[in-house]
């Protein structure tokens, strides 16, 4: 949407993008409401503003309709982030979760080590916060202070556009900038349907 891009493009250079149905959010807590999602708990956030407005639909029912629907302007203090597309460090992975499996195998990457220790850990039978907790400790046991990845097409669905992905474990590591509204802008487009919880 040429709104959405004109607002982005305004933003400045290093601001990434969150896409939420809640207006009115003033600081993420990746503790708070976050969801548990692709790798962990943490704030999520991508370069792409039109990926980011397409997460303004999740979760539409539990923040009580699409007028919500928001685009926030991030900036991001992400150092050291663990890219979960690169080769996994072995030997890093044994000494952050060799408490949880041994399963780690060469030639894994970051993300098959990931599900490795997230299976594991998962199989413990703990409350899902304490899981996310201890998912958390391991990416910071490794000496990484946030998670990266390139989105879209990760399941071979082509999922839309290639995007780069940074997700900040605490909440002091971002800080909106702007906010826009796109409740109106993609309202058209839902006109025929019933607004759906896709969280």
């Amino acid at each position: 949407m040429p709104e959405i891009q004109q607002w982005a493009s305004a933003q400045g250079q290093g601001v990434m993008f969150h896409g939420s149905p809640r207006a009115g959010i003033t600081e993420f807590d990746p503790y708070g409401r976050a969801d548990y999602g692709l790798f962990g708990q943490g704030t999520y956030l991508t370069d792409n503003p039109s990926v980011a407005a397409s997460y303004t639909a999740k979760g539409l029912r539990a923040a009580g309709g699409p007028e919500g629907r928001t685009l926030y302007g991030v900036q991001q203090s992400v150092k050291n982030p663990i890219d979960m597309d690169a080769p996994a460090n072995i030997d890093a992975w044994r000494g952050a979760a060799d408490e949880y499996t041994d399963q780690f195998r060469p030639g894994m990457t970051n993300a098959e080590a990931f599900r490795e220790v997230e299976a594991a850990i998962s199989q413990e039978g703990l409350p899902k916060w304490e899981g996310a907790e201890m998912m958390s400790d391991v990416i910071r046991r490794m000496g990484h202070d946030g998670v990266t990845h390139v989105g879209g097409g990760r399941f071979g669905r082509g999922e839309g556009p290639a995007h780069r992905v940074v997700i900040a474990l605490d909440p002091e590591q971002t800080q909106i900038t702007d906010s826009l509204s796109v409740a109106d802008m993609l309202r058209p487009q839902m006109r025929d349907r019933n607004w759906i919880d896709i969280a």
